[in-house]
This record gives C-alpha cells, structure tokens and sequence, in this order.
C-alpha cells in the first residue's frame, strides 16, 4: 500500500514505499464478512516474524473445538449456538486451528474465528443446517425486514455477515450485491455475490443473479471467477437471458459483461470524500508505513505564497505555540483509461487541483484555480492577499487576547 502523509501546513504531499498493492480500504464489516476458506493457511511455527501483529485470542481455538465435537455427536442444538455466538463476536480475531492439509497430515494454522465459523456452519450436514436455519431464520427474517424499512445497506451487510446460512441471509447478500452493483461499486458487489456463492444452495441461483454476478467479477478485475460463473450460466442451456423486459443474446451480454468498464467507478478501496462517507466516520485499517518517500510534490509554487505560509506557521507555532493542522485532505479514486485500471490522488494546492499516479507521481490532470494563492500573489490581486492576510493575523489576536469575542475557534 501507498502511504499519504500530510505534514505540518501542507505545503508538501509526501507519498511513501510500502509493499502491498496501492488500495484504501473502508471497515470490512461495512462491506460483507470473510470468506470462508475450505484450504487451511500457511502452516505457522510459534513464530511470528512479520510486521504486522494479529489480533490473536487462543481462548476462542477450544470453543471451535466444542463445536466440531458436537457436530461430530450430532448434537445440533449446541453446535449452532457456538458456532453462532463465534459469528457475532464483536471484533473478529485469529486462532490456532488444527486442521488437515492438502496431503492428509494435520497443521496448526492461523485463522480468522469468524471464517472458521462460517466454513463449519456452510460444512453441516442437512440435518444440521436445517437445525441451524429453523433456530436463525426468525432472528435473521426480523432484522432483514428493519433492513428493508430503514432502506439501510449497512443492516443488510449485517444481516449477511451474522445469518449469511439462512434464508435471509441470502436475500440480503443478494440485496446488497444489486445494490453496490447498480451504484458502479463492482468490488464491494463482487464479495457480497462471493458469498451467496459459497453458501449451500447456490446452484439455485437463478439465470439473472447469475448474470449480475459475473458481471460483477469481471468488472472488479477478478477474470477467472467471472468465467467460471458464466460457464455456470452457459451450462444451463439458456440462449437469451431477459434483463430489462426484452430478450437478450446470452452471447450479447458477455461481451457487455467483459468489454463496459466505468471510467468514474469507485471501488471499496476508494476514498472519494473527506474521513471517506457522509458520516465522515469511516475506517482504513491500512498497513504499517514505510516512511521512506517515493515522490513528492509541493503545494505551493510562487515564493510569494511561500513565504505567506512560512509568516503564518511562525506565528502559528512559535507565538500561539500551537499545532499546525493541515488545510487539505486529499482523495483516493480510481479510473480506467484505455482498459487499465489507474489508482489515483487527487488533492488542493495553493494553485489549483491536480490528479497524480500514486505509483508514480505522474501528473494525470490539474486545474488552475483563479483566486488560489499561487494565482493572486502573482497579479493585480495582490494587494487583496494582502489585505486579507493582514486581517486574519488581526483577527488571531483578537481572539489570542479575548476568546470570547468569537463564537467559534478559527
């Protein structure tokens, strides 16, 4: 991942190495639950050499362990109770689970509660899942239905992650799919489909979810899966599929489901907002920064507006000795020019906005502003910079000396 650091006053964005791909991410639980994953993790030794520490609660490996015991007695009462507490523990965490390899010998291997949880209810037998859909479906049928008044997409997610195996559950996952689809967000839909697709009874999936799926997994990026999904829909012998009321080609809309990509989509990585949505409360769990910089750029290009910044942060910092907060939050987005997908930072100089590879740093667009600092310190409307840094130092003072003479901090 690429790091943005903002450092004092802004005057300078500075973007960091760092090893995973460039992506931001918003709070996972928003989006839909990890995958379960029916191939254990790598192996590990007791030791954890990596840079990154996990969240790790051993005490939740012999409540896993209970589980499988009274799934193997058939005591299906007690295995869904424990398997359905493990699924909504508050924050999920790792465990050291036993489990057989590819090659039949047993490992210890570190693993997600939640997953673990997930795969061993999608693993039941019949009469267990049927057990666990009886005792579930009312509290997932309930909260579904307060999904649906409030028009709530984050319910509907929560509905999936805690009841994906009920009949509810599978609505909302359908219902939350359709709905980052229809808003271009083909990432987020791609995990929602991802998991109505994992979960048993998928090959029930009619022709047209099919469809919204692989259109879904070819738009994200992920190839494979949506061919895999579209040899699915192929193998069911339809010749047309009816989307918007008039029969379609199925050959017709591959083609559509390859070909359209949305130069504007935001994916579930992308930060197209100040803190990320409208509640200004989303969540980056990122990755550790390497601090040694890739590119950088400044944020202002005149000496005049340099040393206007330079004047201010003086004063900021050494008479009112108080923290200089940056003026500027920059976004994250991502677009796809000539059929490549180009992640990039868009953000506010004392010029204009500009747009730059964050790999690179490669300028990708930028717009002048006429009244920006940059512009004003170099013609006529200098005097006017002037006048309203002469005014706002007033103004400091002001309320430096009377602070209840101003309703609000500046």
């Amino acid at each position: 991942m690429t790091s943005l650091i903002i450092l004092g006053l802004a005057t300078t964005w500075v973007v960091g190495q760092q090893k995973a791909p460039v992506e931001l991410q918003v709070q996972a639980d928003q989006i839909a639950p990890g995958k379960p994953e029916a191939d254990p993790k790598t192996p590990i030794d007791g030791t954890d050499n990596s840079a990154v520490s996990l969240p790790r609660d051993n005490k939740m490996k012999s409540r896993i362990e209970a589980a499988q015991d009274y799934i193997k007695s058939g005591d299906w009462s007690e295995a869904c109770n424990v398997l359905q507490k493990l699924l909504e523990i508050k924050e999920d965490v790792f465990a050291e689970i036993s489990r057989k390899g590819a090659d039949g010998k047993a490992i210890t291997a570190l693993v997600s509660v939640r997953t673990e949880a997930n795969r061993l209810v999608a693993s039941l037998p019949a009469k267990g899942l049927e057990f666990y859909k009886l005792t579930f479906n009312p509290s997932a049928a309930a909260l579904l239905k307060q999904a649906k008044a409030n028009s709530d997409p984050n319910m509907l997610a929560q509905v999936m992650k805690l009841y994906l195996h009920t009949d509810p559950g599978s609505e909302a996952a359908l219902l939350l799919g359709t709905y980052q689809l229809d808003r271009g967000n083909f990432m987020a839909a791609s995990l929602c489909y991802e998991k109505l697709l994992d979960r048993e009874g998928s090959e029930k999936l009619s022709p047209r979810t099919l469809f919204k799926a692989a259109y879904a997994f070819f738009q994200s990026g992920d190839t494979a899966r949506g061919q895999k999904l579209w040899t699915m829909l192929s193998a069911r012998g339809l010749r047309e599929l009816n989307l918007d009321g008039s029969p379609t080609p199925l050959d017709g809309l591959k083609e559509v489901a390859i070909k359209q990509n949305r130069a504007g989509e935001m994916g579930v990585f992308d930060w197209q907002m100040f803190a990320g949505n409208v509640k200004r409360n989303a969540q980056t769990p990122g990755g550790t920064p390497f601090m040694d910089p890739k590119w950088k750029v400044t944020t202002a290009k005149t000496n005049e507006s340099k040393n206007a910044l330079k004047m201010s942060e003086n004063y900021m910092v050494f008479q009112r000795q108080q923290a200089m907060l940056p003026g500027y939050f920059p976004l994250a987005t991502t677009i796809t020019k000539n059929e490549q997908k180009i992640p990039l930072i868009i953000y506010r100089s004392y010029w204009g906005i500009h747009a730059l590879q964050v790999q690179t740093g490669k300028l990708e667009w930028e717009a002048r502003s006429d009244w920006g600092i940059d512009a004003i310190s170099q013609d006529k409307k200098k005097e006017i910079l002037n006048q309203w840094l002469g005014g706002m130092f007033f103004v400091l003072k002001i309320f430096q000396y009377h602070p209840h003479h101003l309703q609000t901090p500046i």
